[in-house]
């Protein structure tokens, strides 16, 4: 769990795969924003992918976007708001990447780390 989660999109829970993006703070002040994959049927299919943003790039965004730093999850939420906060996962998956190019566009740095497999 993350400080300050959020939850941002999610598909909907009646398939067998399934995804959301949540985005919060870990112990260190880095913005961790998370999409998850999973899929009932084929777990090795699931994956986890999660955009960190260090603690001087979020000053730095927080800056750019003229809010506190723990406002910035938040106005992600309301960048995606012509996307229903309920989706498929392939509107997830297209919500992490506007998410990604919203933080490009801010100037923001971010690294990506990729995990796989149940459990992920």
């Amino acid at each position: 769990m993350l400080e300050n989660e959020i939850g941002i999109i999610e598909s909907i829970d009646d398939f067998d795969t399934w995804a959301y993006i949540v985005a919060g703070y870990d112990f260190r002040g880095r913005l961790i924003i998370k999409y998850d994959y999973s899929d009932v049927n084929n777990p090795h299919n699931d994956y986890s992918q999660r955009a960190i943003i260090d603690a001087d790039d979020v000053k730095t965004l927080a800056h750019r976007l003229g809010v506190a730093p723990h406002e910035i999850p938040s106005v992600i939420k309301e960048e995606l708001g012509s996307l229903s906060p309920v989706g498929d996962t392939s509107t997830v998956r297209y919500a992490f990447k506007e998410i990604l190019l919203f933080i490009i566009e801010k100037q923001a740095q971010y690294k990506l780390e990729n995990s796989y497999g149940r459990g992920h």
